[in-house]
């Protein structure tokens, strides 16, 4: 569900028919069902044969830059957030990775809304589909509209500023540092984009008018 949204193969929950998987076939293959008036009006997206957030890089071309612009909207002004409340939300991060203590090779992507209340949390061995799934379960439990703030346990890369900006997230903190696109890409999209390091230390790229320094 994360992933169709992302993706733009769909704008709202009730644009899927079904989702699930054939109990004959290989369980990690999914089922996606459109309704019928969401598959006309996409029958552009359906054509391709390869999707945007399947690259690792952080590199890709003005084409597909604009490309991605292009079905971006910027995000909106009004939330803010301190710096006490930033260190608090990657505090909670790391206490609900139950994963990466075990493995040190798992990531994870934990959602708040506008009061910082937590809206839901995934882990996956790949960063981005932590970040579909975490998207996923807000978006299916019609949650999605209320997430203000998404925190990262992975550097910030184009791919999940896409991600967070097709969910209409404003803010992303991260644990590591955003390539240099995925900053040019959240300033464009009106976008907060931080890295929070040891406890104490907070890199702002940009948007900082929604964190108040005082």
């Amino acid at each position: 569900a994360g992933l169709c949204l992302g993706e733009g193969i769909v704008d709202s929950v009730d644009d899927f028919k079904t989702i699930g998987y054939d109990k004959d076939l290989d369980p990690n293959i999914i089922d996606i069902w459109l309704t019928p008036e969401r598959v006309k009006k996409i029958s552009h997206i359906l054509e391709r044969k390869t999707y945007v957030s399947q690259t690792s890089c952080g590199i890709c071309g003005k084409k597909m830059m604009e490309d991605l612009n292009s079905v971006l909207t910027a995000a909106q002004n009004g939330f803010e957030m301190d710096i006490d409340q930033i260190f608090n939300c990657v505090g909670m991060l790391s206490k609900k990775q139950h994963y990466y203590p075990r493995t040190r090779g798992s990531h994870a992507a934990l959602l708040f809304d506008t009061h910082l209340n937590m809206i839901s949390f995934a882990e996956d061995v790949g960063r981005h589909n932590a970040l579909d799934k975490s998207i996923g379960k807000a978006f299916t439990d019609r949650k999605l509209a209320a997430a203000s703030v998404l925190v990262l346990s992975s550097r910030i890369s184009y791919e999940l500023v896409q991600k967070a900006a097709r969910a209409k997230i404003p803010v992303i903190i991260s644990k590591s540092r955003p390539t240099a696109l995925a900053v040019k890409m959240g300033k464009s999209l009106n976008m907060t984009l931080a890295c929070a390091f040891e406890e104490t230390k907070l890199l702002i790229l940009c948007g900082e008018s929604r964190i108040k320094t005082e």
